[in-house]
Order: C-alpha cells, then structure tokens, then sequence
C-alpha cells in the first residue's frame, strides 16, 4: 500500500519555482503486522487461516510443531498427529468425514513425512479393501500386505503403488501365485497351486498370462474338487525291450551286434581308461611330486643357506671387528700415550730442571761472589793499608 502526500511549498527556500513533491510511504498489510505481533508459539487454542482451515495444538516460532490437530474447510479432511516446521512429519492419522456428516472414519495411519505418507502404516481404500505395509513419498512401495475387496490378499513387494517384485497373490478360493511381479501383473517365472483341484502348473508368465510351463498333480488327495484322472507320469515301459525291438524290426543281425559291441566296448574303454589313467595319474604325480619337491627344496634350502650365511657372517663380521678393534685400538692408544707421556715428561723435566739451575747456579754463584769480593777486597785493603 503506497500513500502519496502532495503539497506545494509556500517557501521559496524549499522551492523557490512552486513544482510539487511526492513523498512514497511503503507500510505492511496490517494482518502481517498483527500476525508479526501476535507471534505463535507453545499450544494454542483453534487458530483459523484465510482459507478457513482450523488447527489447534502446538506451535514454534509461528510453525505448525509438536502434537496438532487440523481440518481442512475444502474437503472437511482432519488429520491428528504430529508435525514438523509446519508439516505433518512423524505418527498421524488422516480422517475423512462420513458421507451423512455424522462423523469420520480412518483413512490412513502411520508415518508421515513432508506432507506425505511415509514409512510403515495403513490405508483404507474401501469398506473391505485396505493396505498394511511401508509407504515411500505417499506411494505403496517396499514390503506389503493388501487385501482386496473380493477376498484376495497379496503379500509382496510393491513399487510406485504397483506390485513389482517376489510376491504371493491369494484368491478367495485358496488358489494362490507364488512368483515375479512387474507393472502390477504376473511377469517371470512363479508357480500356480490349484488346490482346490490338486494341482500345480510351474512356468513363465508374461502381462498375468502363462506363456510355457508344465502342469503336474499336487495334494491331490486332499483337494476338495480332485480332477476325474490323475496326470500321468510319461516314460517307457521297458526301455530295454523297445530298444530290442526296434533293433530286431528295423535293423539286421550284423547291425544289431555292431551296436551291441560299439555300447559294449564303449562302457568297457571307459571304465578301464577311468581306472588306467587314476592309477596312472596317482603314479605319477605321486614320483612327480617326490622328485620335484626334493630337487626344489634341496635347490632352495642351498640358495638360502648360502645367502642367508654370507649375509650373516657379512654383518657379523663387520660388526664384530668394528667393535674389537674400536676397543682395542682405544685401548692400544691409551696406554701408549701414557707411557710415551710419562717417559718423555720425565726425561724433558730432568733436563730442563738441570740446565735450569745450573745456569741459574753459575750466573747467580758469579755475579754474588764477584760482588762480595770486590766489597770485601776493598775493605779489608782500605783497612789494612791505612794501619
């Protein structure tokens, strides 16, 4: 909403040539104002929307949050259970209302997820018709149990609100499907139980139609409505005597002990080659092995020994002298340097010392004895002269 205030300036310091001016004054509709101040938080009583959707229960920063309970004006719909930033997110049930108006009855009970059925619960599609089962972005999808208006109840998997995948599909007559399911029809391999009949029909099936397959009794002495005649098994007789007798009507005498001899000599050979070539190969392998082993263990053992030798004594050796001749070159210096020391210290200490004070001695002995002779000289001749 936009409120413009046009007024003409009668000062010409504000304008001085008269041209009007427009001042724009930008407000909020005031229902966001109120709603701004009236800010919903913790449980509240019936709060009514535009639309004229009622909820009551509990809010956080003005979201539908916690335990709630809403109904919808456009299709009288209520749901009771839990949300979550304003959605229905966690346990709820979803209620539609009877078509007298006298009250609601269940439509949907279980998880729920962003407005949408999610997890596992329960959806009535009918008076007798209802789904349990897990639910994906408000779709049958995952593992569940339908059970159909007409009595028949499938338990499977679904997809999309389709069955797809491994399920069983049984009718009101106890005759049941056990297979593959695509595009919510039979497709791939299953098994059909007529057990009202005691029969079984196993095969392929393509869009709930069976494609090949083979029909066999089942139970069929405990079916309510047996078939008049059993399924018979197809096999020979004896086969021994049909080959017989086709040798003898189709074939001459040379021909039939030709065959005679050809499957004769054929299970002979292979059983004497079966038992040749196991003892042969046991031989064998038995002489192979021993000798292969043998050769090989000797070769390895000698080329690790000899390896595994020269390395270790390398290293040892190595080491060993290292360390004895680190001691023993330590020990050979020390001792020589304190003899060497202590012979040559001695020999230059005497020396020095006796040089030393012999010098010392002479120039002492000469410079004291010269002086005090002189002295003494020169007194002593004073004296004596002069008595």
């Amino acid at each position: 909403h936009y409120i413009y205030l046009h007024f003409q300036a009668n000062s010409s310091r504000n304008n001085r040539q008269g041209m009007p001016h427009r001042r724009d004054i930008q407000s909020e509709p005031l229902w966001k104002e109120w709603d701004r101040k009236a800010d919903k938080a913790g449980l509240r009583n019936t709060i009514y929307s535009v639309r004229g959707d009622e909820y009551t229960g509990e809010w956080e920063a003005n979201k539908k949050q916690g335990r709630g309970t809403q109904v919808w004006k456009g299709t009288g719909a209520m749901y009771e259970g839990d949300w979550r930033d304003g959605r229905r997110c966690g346990f709820g049930v979803y209620s539609v209302p009877l078509p007298n108006g006298a009250g609601y009855k269940k439509q949907y009970s279980g998880g729920w997820k962003a407005d949408k059925r999610h997890g596992y619960g329960e959806n009535w599609y009918g008076e007798n018709e209802y789904y349990e089962g897990e639910f994906y972005a408000d779709k049958r999808s995952g593992w569940g149990r339908m059970y159909y208006a007409d009595g028949s109840v499938y338990e499977g998997e679904w997809l999309n609100d389709q069955r797809c995948g491994q399920g069983m599909l049984r009718l009101p007559n106890e005759n049941r499907y056990e297979g593959e399911w695509r595009d919510d029809k039979k497709n791939g391999p299953g098994k059909f139980y007529y057990l009202s009949t005691g029969q079984i029909y196993e095969g392929v099936w393509k869009d709930d139609v069976a494609k090949c397959g083979a029909m066999s009794d089942f139970g069929r002495e405990e079916a309510a409505n047996p078939t008049q005649y059993p399924i018979s098994e197809i096999k020979l007789a004896d086969p021994q005597k049909v080959l017989e007798d086709a040798a003898e009507t189709f074939c001459p005498e040379d021909v039939y002990l030709s065959i005679y001899l050809s499957i004769y000599l054929s299970i002979y050979l292979s059983i004497y080659l079966s038992i040749y070539l196991s003892i042969y190969l046991s031989i064998y392998l038995s002489i192979y092995l021993s000798i292969y082993l043998s050769i090989y263990l000797s070769i390895y053992l000698s080329i690790y020994l000899s390896i595994y030798l020269s390395i270790y004594l390398s290293i040892y050796l190595s080491i060993y002298l290292s360390i004895y001749l680190s001691i023993y070159l330590s020990i050979s210096i020390s001792i020589y340097l304190s003899i060497y020391l202590s012979i040559y210290l001695s020999i230059y200490l005497s020396i020095y010392i006796y040089l030393y004070l012999s010098i010392y001695l002479s120039i002492y002995l000469s410079i004291y004895l010269s002086i005090y002779l002189s002295i003494y000289l020169s007194i002593y001749l004073s004296i004596y002269l002069s008595i």
